[in-house]
């Protein structure tokens, strides 16, 4: 067993040494775009150029700079590098940046893992959801292997990938697509991520990898198997549907009733209070002005008795 491992770590890293050679700083070189694979580790897209160039032909090609990009911040790029543009509304760039393409009829090949590629249908508002892109899902891979330059190994090479439309319904047969990611530990060891995506309409249903028909969604609560059986496409460890950890919290209306009467009720014992501080404020200052007038009308009294006695003797 532990001679296995050894053998299957061993395997794994010259893969990985290969396709680090395949996908080298070639900015200008010869290539050959026949030796573009697919990383099977990851689904990369790997060639004998850059991240800033593509080939340009099958074989003794020219690395040349690619003339489009699929994301906002492509990778490779620095803060004063220029990248190519981005392709307009109906066109798409492919994983080489080659160039612009029009989007991709159903049933047509695509990249794997580009549902944008896909052209929409007429009801995608209907049909779009997180488990696809404006309703057009890119679907089922078929592995063949080729051989890759520096290297006598075998790579997986992913192609007829086709255009699907995700309506598919309660009932109907539908096609499950399973996709396998594979990760490298601190001490070697590998982690295995196993992606399952069909053309169902989702999130209301499912395929069932059995009989390959639709299958109702399961909610929040219900036992499952896979991630993809749930409403939440989110099967823990106990097997049961759970909402995702990055679900958003949900607030029952009794909280939200609690919480508007209590802010109200606070409003109001605020407002009580402060008018029963005002008064006694009020009150204070009150006995505070009593108590001077009565001082002053003493002190006044106090000054004019004396001159009231002498005037009254003066007069007898």
């Amino acid at each position: 067993m532990a001679s296995f491992l050894q053998l299957l770590f061993l395997t794994v890293s010259i893969h990985t040494i290969s396709i680090t050679a395949l996908s080298s700083t070639n900015n200008t070189g010869i290539c050959s775009s026949n030796n573009t694979i697919f990383d099977p580790s990851t689904h990369k897209l790997v060639s004998q150029c850059s991240d800033h160039t593509f080939c340009s032909a099958p074989i003794n090609g020219m690395c040349i700079p690619r003339l489009c990009r699929r994301d906002e911040f492509p990778f490779g790029y620095g803060p004063s590098e220029a990248p190519p543009p981005l392709c307009p509304q109906g066109f798409f760039c492919p994983d080489d940046g080659s160039g612009c393409l029009p989007l991709v009829s159903v049933g047509a090949p695509c990249e794997p893992n580009r549902d944008e590629q896909c052209s929409p249908p007429l009801d995608w508002q209907d049909l779009a959801s997180f488990q696809n892109y404006n309703g057009s899902i890119c679907l089922k891979s078929t592995c063949m292997c080729v051989k890759v330059w520096l290297s006598s190994l075998m790579h997986c090479v992913l192609r007829q990938v086709t255009c699907r439309y995700a309506n598919i319904t309660l009932g109907q047969n539908c096609i499950v697509d399973n996709t396998t990611y594979t990760d490298t530990g601190p001490n070697g060891e590998q982690y295995m991520f196993t992606v399952t995506r069909d053309n169902c309409r989702s999130p209301q249903f499912y395929c069932d990898p059995g009989s390959s028909a639709c299958q109702r969604a399961k909610a929040v609560g219900v036992a499952c198997q896979l991630d993809s059986e749930c409403e939440e496409r989110n099967c823990n460890s106990a097997k049961v549907c759970v909402e995702p950890p990055e679900t958003p919290l949900r607030v029952a209306p009794w909280q939200w009733g609690l919480t508007i009467g209590s802010i109200l009720a606070a409003m109001v014992v605020i407002c009580i209070l402060l008018t029963l501080i005002h008064r006694r404020h009020r009150y204070a200052r009150y006995k505070e002005l009593q108590e001077y007038y009565h001082d002053q009308i003493g002190y006044v009294s106090s000054i004019s008795a004396p001159s009231y006695q002498w005037a009254h003797q003066e007069r007898t």
